[in-house]
Order: structure tokens, then sequence, then C-alpha cells
């Protein structure tokens, strides 16, 4: 018969399986799909490099990181998270009207081949060409249980 996992033991999963630099992607037309394990899958559907944005390997340079990564443990409810600081991206330079789909999460890589995606999350605006904010679900952005 299955067995929980211990909190703790659930938080350190998280912790040390992701780490604390993980980096995200502004995606637009991707649809999303569980089996694309590496940004190699992603990559034709993110925004270029433009002001405010620097695009995930563009020129060599592993593109935009999270702010704030914590990992935590919720005893009640008996599972761990991952949350991080929401984001604002200060006047972005990407055209007025251009639709923002998906926002990945990413753990780096060499490149894009071996560069792991922890999750695609819908995340549609419509960007204005002014900031971008990202908030995040209060419940965290990853959630493992046991």
């Amino acid at each position: 018969m299955p067995e929980n996992i211990h909190n703790l033991t659930l938080k350190q999963m998280l912790a040390l399986g992701i780490g604390t630099t993980i980096h995200f992607s502004l995606l637009n037309g991707y649809t999303d799909d569980p089996d694309h394990d590496f940004m190699s899958s992603l990559s034709a559907f993110e925004i270029a490099t433009t002001t405010g944005y620097t695009q995930g390997y563009a020129a060599g340079v592993a593109g935009r990181t999270l702010d704030g990564v914590v990992f935590a443990q919720d005893n009640p409810n008996n599972w761990a998270t991952m949350d991080a600081t929401d984001e604002v991206i200060a006047n972005i330079g990407v055209p007025a009207g251009v639709a923002i789909g998906h926002l990945a999460l990413w753990l780096p890589g060499t490149s894009y081949a071996d560069a792991r995606v922890i999750r695609a999350y819908p995340a549609a605006q419509t960007l204005n060409g002014g900031n971008l904010t990202l908030q995040f679900n209060a419940v965290g952005l990853v959630k493992l249980t046991g």
C-alpha cells in the first residue's frame, strides 16, 4: 500500500530537485504539452529580446530569472510548495497588442537542448507596451503532495 512522504522530505525534494536558480520565458502562440521536457520544444514560441526582456539563450545569455525563490512545507495540508516574488518587467518593449499566452519556468542548462522545463503556466495577457506584471498564485508556483 502506498505511504505518504513526510512534509520536510517533500520540501527538500522540491528544493534539491529544482534549486533557486529558475529562469522564465514569455511565450506567444504555445499550446501546453507536458511532454515538452526541454526548452528546445518551446523556444520557437518565445517572444524576441526587447527592452526589459532578454530571450532565453540569446547571445549566450540565459534570460531572466525569478527573484525570491522559496520552499515551504504546509503541515496541516501535507504538502510542500515553491514560490517566488511576483515579477514586474518595467516598460517592456513589446509592441502593443502582442499576446502572452504562457509563462515557462525552466532550469538552466548549457543551451535550450538541456534546459529542463518545470512548467508552462497559462498567463493570458495582452501587452500594452508598458509594464508587465506576473502575479503568482498565493499557494505557490509548484505544490508537491505526499
